[in-house]
């Protein structure tokens, strides 16, 4: 029912009803079709509206793409479309339609008639570029997806370290997270080149609800987006409250006492064996460095300050071959891989509270092994 779908589209400026009913009539001539009502997905916010992607599919392609409709709030005659932005694929059914009739002018201009709107520039273009929310939703999507590789292209890696994306998919792997279903991405600061995107999730398997921030920039509106940082504090914090009752630490990204991040597997005391919720970490790793044979990765082991040094230097290099040795049973050749023991020499925490006794939580967290990636 074209027409009838025109005029909803089409509500806050009757004028275009025929040109939106057209436009469906020549999208279903193209062979596209609309995906199902539970198949809408709410992207986020952005300033004063809400934006909704509805799929199409094109018999034959196999390839979904959506219409993304911008939503917002009227006073007099509730929700309606203020902008609905089509992929580049489906342009020649935009430059079908007419132009609509243009605004009246401010100077001699007759006003429209009581309880009507003035008319409203174009309802349907094609989108030439993301925007920071359609840029950030794609990012999060291939995130969501365990989809490393993708989601890296993303990101510009001069200033987010390739540690920090990988330790961010390690936690949504591990925590099946998903986007908030009501206020999933929420644009904070929306400039022309530089944007602020707040990432919504929640974890069933964790019982968490949490967020991120994404950075974007970009050199100048002609540039595509780029992630220049992401803010991880909330839900690496949530992570580890959860992980603490465990009783060994779980956070995938820490700080390195040298400087930059690195990747962290955890251990019990006095223990080289790894803890079970590290399995999951190796894989994700293997799986990268076996992708790419050139991928070279250092391993350092680390141990908390009780003992002697030589047996703390044996058991941290202990750790960190370990993490080698079950990278290689997962098919990373040896010779991507590089160990080395710290023993206690490079803490994250102090092992000792500010009165001089033990901190054993302070001295879990430094039992660990650290994984550096050369990429």
């Amino acid at each position: 029912d074209f027409a009838t779908a025109g005029k909803l589209a089409a509500a806050a400026d009757a004028a275009q009803s025929d040109s939106a009913a057209k436009l469906f009539q020549e999208l279903a001539g193209m062979g596209y079709k609309p995906g199902t009502e539970a198949q809408v997905a709410l992207l986020g916010l952005v300033e004063n509206r809400t934006r909704i992607a509805i799929p199409f599919t094109k018999p034959g392609s196999g390839e979904t793409l959506s219409i993304q409709l911008d939503l917002e709030r009227d006073e007099r005659m509730g929700w309606k479309i203020a902008k609905a932005m089509l992929p580049k694929e489906m342009s020649a059914a935009v430059a079908s339609l007419p132009q609509p009739s243009a605004a009246p002018s401010a100077t001699g201009a007759t006003p429209p008639a009581p309880g009507t709107l003035a008319p409203m520039k174009q309802l349907f273009a094609v989108e030439e570029s993301s925007d920071a929310l359609a840029f950030a939703s794609d990012f999060v999507s291939h995130l969501l997806k365990h989809d490393f590789t993708n989601a890296r292209k993303f990101v510009d890696e001069t200033k987010v370290p390739v540690e920090r994306l990988l330790g961010l998919c390690i936690v949504f792997e591990e925590g099946k997270y998903s986007l908030n279903a009501s206020k999933p991405l929420i644009v904070t600061i929306a400039n022309p080149e530089v944007s602020w995107v707040i990432a919504q999730v929640q974890s069933e398997e964790l019982q968490q609800t949490t967020e991120f921030g994404i950075e974007l920039k970009r050199a100048d509106i002609a540039q595509p987006w780029k992630i220049a940082g992401l803010n991880l504090s909330d839900i690496l914090g949530s992570f580890a409250k959860n992980a603490s009752k465990l009783g060994v630490p779980y956070t995938p990204i820490v700080k390195n006492p040298k400087g930059g991040e690195s990747l962290a597997l955890y251990f019990e005391y006095d223990r080289a064996e790894l803890h079970p919720r590290a399995q999951k970490q190796i894989e994700v790793i293997a799986a990268l460095m076996k992708a790419d044979p050139s991928k070279k990765l250092r391993i350092a082991g680390h141990t908390d300050e009780k003992g002697a040094d030589y047996y703390n230097i044996n058991l941290s290099r202990n750790r960190a071959e370990t993490v080698k040795q079950q990278l290689v049973a997962l098919g990373v050749p040896a010779a991507q891989v590089e160990t080395e023991g710290m023993g206690k020499a490079q803490p994250l925490s102090p092992n000792k509270k500010s009165d001089g006794t033990d901190d054993p939580e302070g001295r879990s967290r430094n039992r660990r092994a650290e994984i550096y990636l050369d990429f």
